[in-house]
Order: C-alpha cells, then sequence, then structure tokens
C-alpha cells in the first residue's frame, strides 16, 4: 500500500496523515494447535477442539459490529479477564515494514483498538494502547517520535507499507487520533498493491482561543486529559472509546475485551464473559444507531 498527499500551496506544513491497518488474520495456527494440546483436558473429543478453534479465531476479532458471531455456548475454561493474554499469545506476528519520502522518520506501532490487534503508521496516541503498557500499570507520556509534517517545497510525500501477508482492514484518521466504529473502513486483499491519495484540508484557530475553557471553545487540547479514565492524554476518538466501555459498563455490567478495564483511579472494570457478550449483542439489536453514535454528543 501507498500513501501519498496533495498539497495546497497556500498551507504551510501540514500534518501528515495517520492509518491503522488491522489485518483479517489474527491467530497463529501453530501457536493454536499447541495450546490445545497443552490443554487437552479442557476439551471432550475433536470436535469440541474444532469448536474451539473457530471461538478463538472469532474472539480475536470481535468488534461491535459483529458480537453476534461469536459462540457463546462454552467458555472453555477461560476466564473473561483472561481474553487478552490468550489471545496476544496465540497472537500471529503480522509485521508490516514502512518506508517514506518524508524527512521525518515514520514509525509504525501494534496497538489495541475497538477492531482487535492492529499496527498504526505516524500515530501520536497509539502507544497508549499497547498491551504491555495496559499490563505494567502505565501512565506515563510517552514520545512517539516528532510530528510528520508536509512543506509545499517537499512536493508529493509518500508512505509505502509492505509485508502485508494477509488481508487486512485500513482506517485513515488523524495522527493524534484513533480509529473510529462510526468512520468508513477500507478492505484489501492479500498482496493487494493499493495507492490511496490524500487531500489535506487545513482548519485554523486563532492562538487566542487557547484562553477560553473548553466549554467556551467545544474542543480540547491533548494535554487536557482530566476528564480521561483510561489514558493519561485526550483525543476525541480516545474520547469516543471510553464513552462506549463506560455504556456497556452501565447497562451490561462489563466491558469488552479489548478496552483498557483498569482505571486511572486503581478501579478494575469487569470484562464481559460470555453472557455480558449476550448482553452486548441485545443492546446492538436492541439500540444499534444510540449504543454506537450517543456520545458523538459528548465529545469533550
Amino acid at each position: 500500500m501507498v500513501i501519498s498527499m496533495d498539497r495546497n500551496k497556500l498551507v504551510w506544513n501540514t500534518s501528515f496523515p495517520s492509518l491503522t491497518v488491522c489485518p483479517h488474520k489474527r491467530i497463529d495456527d501453530i501457536k493454536l494447535e499447541d495450546y490445545i494440546l497443552n490443554h487437552s483436558e479442557q476439551f471432550e473429543d475433536e470436535e469440541d477442539k474444532e469448536y474451539f478453534r473457530e471461538f478463538i479465531i472469532k474472539l480475536a476479532s470481535l468488534t461491535y459490529d459483529n458480537l453476534e458471531t461469536l459462540p457463546l455456548n462454552k467458555s472453555y475454561g477461560i476466564e473473561s479477564s483472561q481474553y487478552l493474554d490468550i489471545l496476544y499469545e496465540l497472537k500471529w506476528p503480522f509485521e508490516p515494514d514502512i518506508s517514506s519520502g518524508a524527512a521525518v522518520k515514520m514509525f509504525i506501532y501494534e496497538t489495541q483498538t475497538e477492531f482487535g490487534i492492529c499496527h498504526s503508521v505516524n500515530s501520536l496516541v497509539a502507544r497508549y494502547n499497547t498491551f504491555s503498557y495496559w499490563r505494567n500499570g502505565d501512565w506515563s507520556i510517552m514520545d512517539h517520535g516528532d510530528r510528520v509534517t508536509v512543506h509545499p517545497l517537499d512536493g508529493e510525500i509518500y508512505a509505502q507499507i509492505i509485508n502485508l501477508s494477509t488481508a487486512y482492514d485500513v482506517y485513515f484518521h488523524g495522527a493524534g487520533d484513533v480509529p473510529n466504529i462510526s468512520k468508513q473502513r477500507y478492505t484489501f486483499p492479500e498482496s493487494d498493491y493499493t495507492t490511496v491519495e490524500l487531500i489535506a484540508l487545513e482548519i485554523y484557530t486563532n492562538e487566542d482561543a487557547r484562553a477560553f475553557n473548553t466549554k467556551q471553545r467545544q474542543c480540547r487540547f491533548q494535554y487536557e486529559a482530566e476528564e480521561m479514565q483510561t489514558v493519561p492524554i485526550y483525543s476525541f476518538g480516545l474520547c469516543l472509546s471510553e464513552c462506549r466501555m463506560f455504556f456497556a459498563l452501565r447497562v451490561c455490567g462489563c466491558v469488552p475485551h479489548f478496552y483498557r478495564n483498569r482505571l486511572r483511579n486503581g478501579r478494575r472494570l469487569p470484562i464481559c464473559d460470555l453472557q455480558g457478550i449476550g448482553c452486548l449483542v441485545k443492546i446492538k439489536r436492541e439500540h444499534f444507531y444510540f449504543f454506537l453514535f450517543f456520545c458523538m454528543q459528548i465529545f469533550i
């Protein structure tokens, strides 16, 4: 995949966009077979093992879009608090590489999203949603490298992502944000070479607006994160994700496993087990629009 961006010659130093790549293949077949062999007491017969393979593959790809596809009849002795540990233990080694024509080096980070385990390119927030950051109870501000900007004299700037060894979904977003389930995704087959051209639209605010409070501005700076409960910084997408997480907690008494369940104050939220996921399925069927989009009203 190649991403290029054309510049408005009257606009200077535009931030290069970010994108998040989510592979369709999530589970390593060899690791999965080893797990089944080492936990043979959990399975009644070969048919039961086959059902488990289906269960773990669907759990690894679980999102709000496909909650109803997960078999809910058997947990195979796995507690919901272990879901992420097992998914990372059995994770398929998806390791894309990146090269770019920008003067500043672009990085690609593995990150946990509402779409499962993905990789974000040129992101200033992705590392706050890594499994290691969560597991270590980390709340520190992290260095994601310099912001990649595009200057009119640079001409066309590109980023090329290679070694995409499976079919994948792509989400485009700002470098200071995360992919959003309410936005369009683009799906590409394995080994497909695709070029995506982006045209930047700059929105400027007078520097004096910094003196206003958040209610007056109707927006926040990244450091204005006092309301955030799972990350030490603010972004619009992270705020929406937290809102959806707390909505699930309020209605079903638990949160999906793809969220950080430890809050800033040390409280640990219960992870949805199969019964909890069944509750989320019911919410989705009865209140789909409200469930996915009501948080758009609470944007600061």
